[in-house]
Order: C-alpha cells, then sequence, then structure tokens
C-alpha cells in the first residue's frame, strides 16, 4: 500500500483543485558538468501497428525536419542512491518526445546513473496498455538509454520492462487523441494496480499530462476538441482533475501539456509541433524533456544550459523555455503567459557580447508603443493630444518606474533613431526646459543610478534622426533588456 502520508496529502490537494506538479526531491543535487557525454541519437523509427489506432494517431515519425495557485508538493521517500535514477514511460510516441533529451540533462545536472526505458506503441491508449499487460503482449518496442544513446528492442510485453528494475518512477499517460477524454480512463486503475503490486514500494507513479494539438493541426481527433487548441488543453487539464487528483495511487504530475501551452505565448508561438502533434525536434522536445527533469527531480533548473548538438539555436532560447517549465511547474493546471514575446535579433546578441554582457540574463520588455505621440514632460505627465502637429514625428513607450526599468537594465536603439527618455518625479512635477532629459542616439547604453538621477518615472519618445514621420512599423527600432 502507499504510504498514509501520501494519500492524506491527495485528498488535500483533491478538495482544493490543486496539483502538484512535480515531486521535490531535496536528496538529490548535482551540478552542471562540462564532462564530454555520448551524443543523444534519434530513436529507432520503427514502430508496430496498433490496431486501436485511427488515420493520423500519433506514431513515431522518419522525417527530421527539425533535427490557480501555487501547488503543494508531494515529497515521497528517495531512492537509496541519490546519484542513481531509473525512469520508466508506459507511453505513445508522446512520451519518445518527452523523453529524447532526458537522459542528457539529468546526467549533466549530476547523475552518475541514468537508466531510462520507454514502451512504445504509437497512438497507444489506456485501454490498449491495459490489454497488453492482461495477455502478457510481447506487443511494445522497447527503447532504452543508459549512456546517451537510445537503443531499440522489438517484441517486448510491458510486464517484463516493469519487472526488469528497481524503478524509481514509472510514468503513465493517455493516448492524446483521448487525453482530454475523462470517460476513456477506466482502465487507468488497473494499471495502477499491476504497476503496484509488481514494483518497489518506493517506485514513484507519475501522471504524464500531455499537449494539446497545434490549431491548424490535421489530426483525426482533433474535431473531438471543435479543432480548438484551448478547448482541448482545457478538456486535458478537467480530465486529469477529475481522473487523477482523485487517485492518490499517483505520486504526481508532469504538466508538458501546460509547458507547451506557455510556450505557445511566447514570441515561438503555435509552431511547436512537426506535423500538428508530435513536438518539434528541437524547442518542442527540450521544453518537454526539462519539464521531466524539474518534475522529477525536484531541482532547480536555472543552472541546466545543455543543449543538443544537433540544434544548437535552442541556446539562445532557453530563458524563454525555461520560464515557460518554471511557470507549469508552479501553475501546472492553467496557461500562463510569457514575458518573451519578442525574439532576440542576432544584432542585439552581437551588441551584447561586445560589450561583455551576457544576454541569457536578461529578457526584453514589453514596451506597449503607441504611434504617433509623445510626451513633453515640461507641459504634462502623460501623452500629448494625437492631433498635435508633432505627434506624426513620433512613438512612444509606456511610463515605466524604477522597479520595472532597474539597474543594469540594457537600452538599444538602432542607427537612424533616436529616444528621449522623459522623466518625472511624479505625476504632478513637470521639467523645466533644463532639466529635461534630451534625445540619445547611443546604440547600447546601461541603466545606472545616475541615469535615474531624480527621476522616478521614465517613458520614452522614438524617433527618426532625419526627424521625418514615424510609422507603427519603426517601433520595433528600440529594445529594453531588463535582468531576469
Amino acid at each position: 500500500m502507499k504510504k498514509i502520508l501520501i494519500a492524506l496529502l491527495s485528498i488535500l490537494i483533491i478538495s482544493s483543485l490543486v496539483l502538484s506538479g512535480c515531486v521535490n526531491n531535496s536528496a538529490k543535487e548535482g551540478n552542471d558538468s562540462s564532462s564530454d557525454l555520448p551524443s543523444s541519437s534519434e530513436y529507432d523509427s520503427d514502430s508496430k501497428s496498433n490496431s486501436d489506432s485511427q488515420a493520423g494517431s500519433e506514431s513515431v515519425s522518419d522525417s527530421n525536419d527539425e533535427s490557480s495557485s501555487d501547488t503543494d508538493k508531494i515529497e515521497p521517500p528517495a531512492p537509496d542512491d541519490g546519484k542513481c535514477l531509473r525512469i520508466l514511460a508506459i507511453g505513445n510516441s508522446f512520451s519518445v518526445d518527452a523523453m529524447e533529451y532526458l537522459w542528457h540533462i539529468c546526467r549533466l545536472a549530476g547523475y552518475d546513473t541514468v537508466e531510462l526505458g520507454n514502451l512504445y506503441i504509437g497512438g497507444c491508449s489506456l485501454n490498449k496498455h491495459w490489454s497488453n499487460i492482461q495477455s502478457e503482449n510481447n506487443a511494445y518496442t522497447y527503447y532504452q538509454n543508459t549512456n546517451g544513446t537510445w537503443t531499440t528492442s522489438t517484441s517486448v510485453s510491458a510486464n517484463s520492462a516493469i519487472k526488469s528494475k528497481s524503478w524509481d518512477v514509472i510514468t503513465v499517460q493517455q493516448s492524446s487523441d483521448s487525453s482530454g477524454v475523462a470517460s476513456s480512463y477506466s482502465n487507468l486503475n488497473n494499471i495502477l494496480s499491476y504497476i503496484e503490486n509488481n514494483t518497489d514500494d518506493s517506485t514513484r507513479i507519475l501522471w504524464h499530462m500531455t499537449w494539446a494539438y497545434q490549431s491548424n493541426s490535421t489530426h483525426a481527433a482533433f474535431p473531438t476538441y471543435d479543432k480548438n487548441q484551448m478547448t482541448m488543453y482545457n478538456a486535458i487539464v478537467n480530465a486529469v482533475i477529475s481522473e487523477i487528483l482523485t487517485d492518490s495511487r499517483i505520486d504526481g504530475v508532469i504538466p508538458s501539456g501546460t509547458t507547451i501551452q506557455n510556450l505557445r505565448t511566447s514570441y515561438f508561438g503555435d509552431t511547436l509541433t512537426r506535423d500538428g502533434y508530435h513536438l518539434s525536434y528541437s524547442y518542442g522536445r527540450y521544453a518537454a524533456a526539462l519539464t521531466w527533469f524539474a518534475c522529477i527531480t525536484g531541482m532547480d533548473i536555472a543552472d541546466i544550459n545543455w543543449t543538443p548538438s544537433a540544434y544548437p539555436e535552442i541556446a539562445d532560447h532557453i530563458p524563454n523555455i525555461k520560464e515557460a517549465v518554471n511557470n507549469a511547474i508552479k501553475t501546472p493546471l492553467s496557461v500562463t503567459n510569457s514575458t518573451h514575446t519578442t525574439a532576440v535579433s542576432s544584432s542585439d546578441k552581437s551588441l551584447f557580447k561586445t560589450n561583455g554582457v551576457d544576454i541569457s540574463n536578461y529578457r526584453m520588455l514589453s514596451l506597449n508603443i503607441t504611434p504617433n505621440r509623445f510626451y513633453n514632460s515640461t507641459k504634462s505627465f502623460g501623452l500629448e493630444p494625437a492631433n498635435d502637429p508633432n505627434s506624426p514625428n513620433f512613438s512612444a513607450t509606456q511610463i515605466f518606474s524604477k522597479a520595472e526599468i532597474p539597474v543594469g537594465s540594457i537600452i538599444i536603439v538602432d542607427s537612424g533613431y533616436r529616444y528621449r527618455p522623459e522623466g518625472w518625479k511624479d505625476s504632478t512635477t513637470k521639467n523645466t526646459s533644463s532639466t529635461r532629459p534630451g534625445n540619445v542616439s547611443d546604440t547600447f547604453v546601461t541603466v545606472n543610478e545616475a541615469w535615474w538621477g531624480n527621476f522616478n518615472l521614465r517613458g520614452f519618445n522614438l524617433s527618426k534622426t532625419n526627424g521625418t514621420a514615424m510609422t507603427a512599423n519603426d517601433s520595433s527600432h528600440i529594445r529594453i533588456y531588463v535582468p531576469n
């Protein structure tokens, strides 16, 4: 039987509809390592057919076109060996996506031994998993990773894989087409009972909450959710609430679906799948793996900076991905909008590097620019009227406090443009012509105490150095980066 403490905590969680998005494990600590490790390889794409699958069901693709409230934390006992981590997924291609980079992330976080297993059948549902367990059917392709490279075994039974090791974690998930259909979860009870009866008492069972399809997905099951991404996401969340939170045998939920939905609110937009439902080989898979790592280990992901060699571009987007993961762990049952709404340009990256500043420690501030308006701090606190004859020559940001643009922030303006950082002590104090800030055309400015001076509020007038009229398209020529 699972521990009484876990059962009691689960009841408390259910009563308040609060989900533990991750399982903390304070005994497991480690630092990012720079040691050379075997490179990750793509899973073998040879998959067994699944009689329960329909057209558009998830299966491993041969193509490599892209190579609520704070939650309580359930803390089951840690495995005896704090540097060993063994994880088995009873899954399908969505667990293939989620686990692709997991070995390297765990290994570089300090785990001496990382052993991963993934029982795969394309589009496999809970009903199919239970049928296979009942009959001890050798129906699975079994992927394993113990050294950084995935290996493939065919004709394996779930029974043998479950019993093959002392697993620290076993994950279970529903097929994506039925992930938001609570009535399809009936055989989960049987699967959980089998796992409990055939594993060590210390084995933790986690639910993998998968993601909604891309908005333009052609998956055959998308009409079940009115071909609406948020309808599907909310249905998945509701199924977790009704079917997962109510079962004390499940020790936690890995909210991959929320991580992906969070990330979709960033500058990535709805581009995180490779075919409308499987995750992209780069950003999508990386975000899911980082979510698994954070939930399973309870470790801080701040120092996790490994990226797969096949996709070095991921490194430029790690702050965005980490924010999505952290927000999913904090609030696993609802979407948290990203603060990374504009992608960082290569020119800005170069400017940061030239000035000896690590851009990964910064995020771009949303400026909420109003075209063809400007401030005049010698007259008033707000924007000058739209019919002012000077208005066409400017665009104005919102007004910011010192807390919003702290010391250490970076202001960048492109060649051919300038800005006046209007300043106010308060909303009633006007500047004189001698105290009004002047125009700035310096490309790279670091905010310091002197920059703020006696001002407590700042708003920016952006204009062209040649004095010609501004358009909405000119608004992108000023960027402000603030420390993470």
